[in-house]
């Protein structure tokens, strides 16, 4: 409901000027009549972008699993909050872009009628009619299951960034070739199980003997793990049969115990039939404890150290692919520009003396965006870059330990580098005025002064992800939410504080039509805004974990 409630408040926000010229056109009650149906569309959106996110069940052990079950819960949540953002916006894109969207409706004739593409096309159609009929062809994308559609097709992608379903794929292989029951368990579950003897742990994999004490061991440890009572939604998931998995493992324990006493098998009963019986029950009960591994541990570290504990050879990574964060961080600078552009700028107008409705109708929405996009080229760029080079140094160095402060060096040198490299292709892509006619290293040596604020930015993002996994590091303390909300207001002054004087010395480009009191303001709060809410991701917006050290310190013996 947070996340629901966060998502409103963030779109409504990109409603009001994006539908200016309507809003402002007519009376006051027509603004808000607007906004209120634009916000029940923009919550029926959210709301089935959520449920579209984890509707699709992939296979996994020739079963359908729900991707909630096949990643950490803090990892789907942000996949499902990535993709909630973006669905959001998609659907108010194809609500300001209602004219264009008909048209290409049009070509598939569906979901909508004759009668009402032609209502939309020749503005017969009131607002509430558009919002209704572009949220029938925002369901009918989320609905449409379809090689060409983009929007399912960046659900999957996100998904394949949360490891959704390859991890649980390689969780289910390797229980099935390189599972070793670990010695203190083989008597626990000799002592409790049917027709089962240490020996039979130590048998070629092909044998009935070997399949029926590893399905035993299996179901011990899932036993025990309900039973703790910590987890009851998990094993309550009706995709899953535990019951009836349980009650399979039950009815054919004592055909295995005939089989291996010598003893004469009922008819229509061989010594393959059971075979064949129990390995179906093998894979589901590693279908069971895949998903249950990884709907409890939110790292790799965390993963790999349970994984080794059950018995695989899981290998353990350093850390997560930390490339699959720079969505959310794109999307937090677009929002946070957007947000405080409009804000500050505002904002200014009204001290001003200019009326409230005067101060929002003056607003360019196509000055907004050229502001998305040059954040965009310097804080997005630096920080993608960033994640990126220590994605490349973790997958070819299999060293554990590293000098922090050596890595925060290079971190802060190559985000200040990138992110005015970005700044300055952007300024030249747009031929800002300027900077036109200078040469471009000339360019990018007066962008560099811009680099500090990503620097500081890339430096914060880089702490936190250590902080979570690393032991090295101390664990974040999730308990005091006031202190870190301070402390991450601190940073960003801080960080506002370095850029003062950059700050101050800008002028209008003359294509501007703000003043430069006004330029300086805007300046001052985006900068604050996006370095803050960068800084309050980093905090809170990844899951915390603590790493495999700390973990095996307080692993509790099985």
């Amino acid at each position: 409901m947070t996340r629901l409630v966060a998502c409103i408040a963030c779109m409504l926000l990109f409603v009001s000027p994006a539908f200016a010229d309507d809003v402002f056109l007519g009376a006051g009650g027509v603004h808000y009549a607007h906004m209120a149906v634009t916000a029940l569309g923009l919550l029926f959106a959210i709301r089935m972008a959520d449920q579209a996110f984890g509707r699709r069940a992939l296979p996994l052990a020739d079963s359908p699993t729900f991707p909630r079950y096949m990643t950490s819960r803090g990892q789907y949540l942000l996949g499902s909050w990535a993709f909630t953002v973006i669905a959001a916006f998609v659907f108010l894109l194809i609500v300001y872009l209602h004219k264009e969207v008909i048209q290409v409706a049009k070509l598939f004739g569906e979901p909508l009628s004759k009668n009402i593409i032609e209502a939309v096309s020749n503005d017969d159609a009131s607002y509430l009619l558009i919002v209704v009929v572009m949220g029938s062809i925002y369901l009918f994308l989320l609905q449409k299951e379809a090689e060409w559609n983009v929007l399912l097709m960046l659900r999957d992608l996100i998904q394949t960034w949360i490891s959704v379903p390859q991890l649980g794929r390689k969780i289910v292989d390797e229980i099935s070739f390189a599972l070793t029951v670990p010695d203190h368990a083989v008597d626990e579950v000799v002592n409790k199980s049917t027709g089962v003897a240490k020996a039979d742990f130590r048998k070629d994999k092909r044998t009935v003997d070997r399949v029926w004490a590893e399905i035993c061991y299996m179901q011990w440890w899932i036993s025990r793990r309900q039973a703790s009572g910590d987890d009851a939604t998990f094993f309550s998931e009706p995709s899953f049969n535990l019951d009836q998995l349980v009650d399979q493992h039950d009815k054919i324990s004592w055909q295995v115990q005939l089989l291996k006493s010598g003893a004469a098998l009922p008819a229509q009963i061989t010594a393959e039939s059971i075979y064949l019986e129990l390995k179906a029950i093998q894979l589901k009960f590693s279908r069971l404890v895949a998903c249950y591994l990884l709907y409890r541990n939110g790292s790799r570290q965390r993963l790999a150290l349970d994984a080794r504990s059950f018995g695989l050879p899981f290998k353990d990574e350093h850390m997560d692919n930390p490339l699959r964060y720079s969505v959310i961080y794109l999307l937090t600078v677009i929002a946070a520009v957007y947000v405080s552009v409009y804000g500050s700028a505002i904002l200014y107008d009204l001290l001003a003396g200019k009326g409230a409705m005067t101060a929002f109708s003056e607003q360019s929405a196509e000055r907004v965006f050229s502001w998305i996009m040059y954040s965009l080229s310097n804080y997005g760029l630096a920080i993608v870059s960033v994640l990126a080079v220590r994605l490349a140094i973790w997958k070819v160095t299999e060293v554990k330990k590293h000098a922090y402060v050596l890595t925060y060096c290079w971190t802060f040198l190559l985000a200040c580098a990138m992110g005015p490299l970005g700044l300055t292709i952007a300024t030249k892509l747009n031929g800002v005025s300027s900077v036109a006619a200078l040469p471009v290293v000339q360019t990018y040596t007066q962008m560099l002064q811009w680099g500090v604020g990503p620097g500081l930015v890339a430096v914060c993002i880089s702490y936190f992800m250590d902080r979570q996994l690393s032991s090295d590091l101390p664990n974040i303390d999730t308990s005091i939410v006031v202190r870190r909300v301070v402390n991450s207001v601190l940073f960003t002054c801080f960080t506002i504080a370095l850029q003062v004087p950059q700050l101050m010395a800008l002028q209008p480009s003359a294509n501007t039509a703000w003043e430069p009191s006004k330029l300086r303001l805007v300046v001052l709060g985006t900068t604050f805004v996006v370095t803050l809410s960068l800084v309050l991701v980093a905090q809170f917006g990844l899951r915390t974990q603590r790493a495999s050290k700390v973990l095996s310190a307080q692993q509790p013996a099985e």
